[in-house]
C-alpha cells in the first residue's frame, strides 16, 4: 500500500466509518469531537492564528471539505486554514454542557470549516479543538494538536499527509465482517426509558486525582455491574406494548481502538483509523477477566472488522442510511434494549507538558465525544498530568441526569479505592 504523492492539494477517499459519521451529523448535529484544554495564561490571538496557518500546510487534514457523492466521495483540501476564535467563556464550568452554546457550533462537511479552535477566557482559560468526526478521529486529532503546539512554540511541525483510509488498513489486515449484534442489551441506567425522539445528549465530567492502573478494565467493570443490576430488575418483566416476557439481556461493551499501530511508519495521517471490538461481560467476571478478554480481542484483523462490515454503505445515499439508523434506534428505544450496553473510548495519556505556547499553559485535558441517542451510555477517559479525566454521555432524557451522577460517583469511589 503506497500513498499518492501530493502535488497541488491533499485529498483522500472517505472511509465507510467516516461516511457513517456523515450520517451521524445529519441525525445528531453537530457530530463533532472536542478536545478541551484547561490552563492559565493570556492568549496571544495573533500567535494562535499564525500557527493555525502554518500547521495547516503540513497537516491539511484540518481544512478538508466533502466533495462528490456515494462511493466517489472524497475529502479535499479547501486550502482555507482553520479559524481561531476568542470567546468569553467565564460562565461555563467545564463540567457539563450548560452555558456553553459554542459547543454546538456547526462544522458543515461540504462548505466547511470542518475544524476550528476556540480560545475561551475565564478562570481557568480553556482551549477547544473542535473537529467534524468525519475528518479526524481521536488519534488523528491528538497528532494534529501536538503539531499545532509545535508551531505555537516556534518549532517546525511534522507532516501528516498519508492518504490511506481505515478500509485500506482493514484490507491490509485481511479483516472479515463482524456480526451485526441484536438489540439485546439493556442500558446501565435503566430507570429512564430513552425516547427515540431525543436528539440531544447530556454529558458530565469528573476529575479523579492520580493516575490509575487498569483504568479501562475498572471502568468496564463498574459499567457492566450497573448493567447486570438492571438486568436482574428486567428479568420476568414485560415490555410496554409487548406481551412476551423479557429474556435476560446480554451485557455487551463496545470498545474503540486505534489502528495506527498497523500504519506505514513513514506516512502518518490524521484520518479516522478507528477500530472496534465488542466483549460480553458476565456477572461473575472480575477486572482481570475483563482485561484478559480485551487483550485477546485487540490486535490483528478483529480491529478492522468494523470498516469491512460497513464497506457496502459507500454506495447507499446518506438519507437512506439515516432512515435505517433512526429505525433501528426507534426499535431499540421502544424496548429499552440496545446493540450494546455502553461504548468505552480510552484516549490514553495526554502529554499535557507539550500543550504550552501562545501565552497558554495547559494543566489538564478531556474529550467531549459526539452525541448519539442510539448508544445508552458513552464514556471517554484519559490521564493528563496528575489527574484522570472521565466524560460520560447519555441521551438527554428526563431524570437520567441523576442516574448518571450516581454512576459517576460509584466510578469515582472505585478508582480512589484502587489508586496507586
Amino acid at each position: 500500500m503506497t500513498d499518492a504523492v501530493l502535488s497541488s492539494r491533499y485529498e483522500r477517499k472517505i472511509s465507510p466509518v467516516e461516511r457513517l459519521f456523515l450520517v451521524g451529523d445529519k441525525l445528531y448535529p453537530p457530530f463533532v469531537s472536542q478536545l478541551v484544554l484547561e490552563g492559565q495564561g493570556e492568549f496571544d490571538l495573533q500567535c494562535w492564528q499564525s500557527a493555525a496557518r502554518r500547521v495547516s500546510v503540513t497537516n491539511p487534514g484540518c481544512r478538508l471539505v466533502l466533495r462528490g457523492n456515494l462511493g466517489w466521495s472524497r475529502w479535499v483540501d479547501s486550502a482555507v486554514s482553520p479559524a481561531v476564535h476568542l470567546i468569553n467563556g467565564e460562565s461555563w464550568n467545564g463540567k457539563d454542557p450548560e452555558n456553553a452554546p459554542f459547543l454546538k457550533r456547526p462544522l458543515p462537511a461540504r462548505s466547511g470549516p470542518t475544524f476550528e479552535v476556540l480560545l475561551l477566557t475565564g478562570n481557568p482559560n480553556r482551549v477547544i479543538f473542535r473537529t467534524h468526526h468525519g475528518v479526524m478521529d481521536g488519534g488523528g486529532g491528538l497528532r494534529f494538536i501536538n503539531e499545532f503546539f509545535r508551531e505555537l512554540r516556534g518549532e517546525k511541525s511534522l507532516e501528516s499527509t498519508g492518504s490511506y483510509t481505515g478500509l485500506d488498513l482493514a484490507r491490509r489486515l485481511g479483516a472479515g465482517r463482524m456480526k451485526i449484534e441484536e438489540n439485546d442489551c439493556q442500558s446501565p441506567l435503566p430507570a429512564i426509558t430513552i425516547d427515540d425522539s431525543v436528539r440531544d445528549s447530556y454529558w458530565r465530567r469528573i476529575t479523579v486525582a492520580g493516575n490509575h492502573s487498569k483504568l479501562l478494565g475498572r471502568i468496564a467493570f463498574v459499567v457492566a455491574q450497573h448493567a447486570h443490576n438492571a438486568n436482574r430488575r428486567a428479568v420476568g418483566m414485560t415490555v410496554s406494548g409487548d406481551s412476551k416476557p423479557v429474556k435476560s439481556p446480554v451485557v455487551r461493551l463496545e470498545i474503540t481502538t486505534d489502528m495506527r499501530q498497523h500504519c506505514p511508519e513513514d506516512t502518518p495521517t490524521t484520518a479516522n483509523l478507528i477500530g472496534l471490538i465488542t466483549i460480553n461481560v458476565s456477572d461473575t467476571d472480575t477486572v482481570a477477566d475483563i482485561i484478559n478478554t480485551i487483550v485477546r480481542h485487540r490486535g490483528g484483523d478483529l480491529e478492522g472488522q468494523l470498516e469491512s462490515t460497513l464497506a457496502p454503505i459507500r454506495w447507499v445515499p446518506i438519507p437512506v442510511l439515516a432512515y435505517y439508523w433512526r429505525r433501528r434506534t426507534r426499535l431499540a428505544c421502544k424496548k429499552n434494549l440496545f446493540a450494546s450496553s455502553a461504548s468505552l473510548s480510552s484516549i490514553g495519556r495526554l502529554p499535557i507538558e507539550n500543550y504550552q505556547g501562545g501565552g497558554f499553559n495547559a494543566d489538564t485535558a478531556f474529550v467531549i465525544p459526539p452525541g448519539n441517542s442510539g448508544i445508552p451510555l458513552l464514556i471517554t477517559f484519559n490521564s493528563a498530568g496528575q489527574n484522570t479525566e472521565i466524560v460520560a454521555m447519555v441521551p438527554d432524557s428526563g431524570l437520567i441526569h441523576a442516574q448518571l451522577e450516581n454512576l459517576l460517583e460509584v466510578l469515582r469511589e472505585t478508582l480512589e479505592q484502587n489508586s496507586r
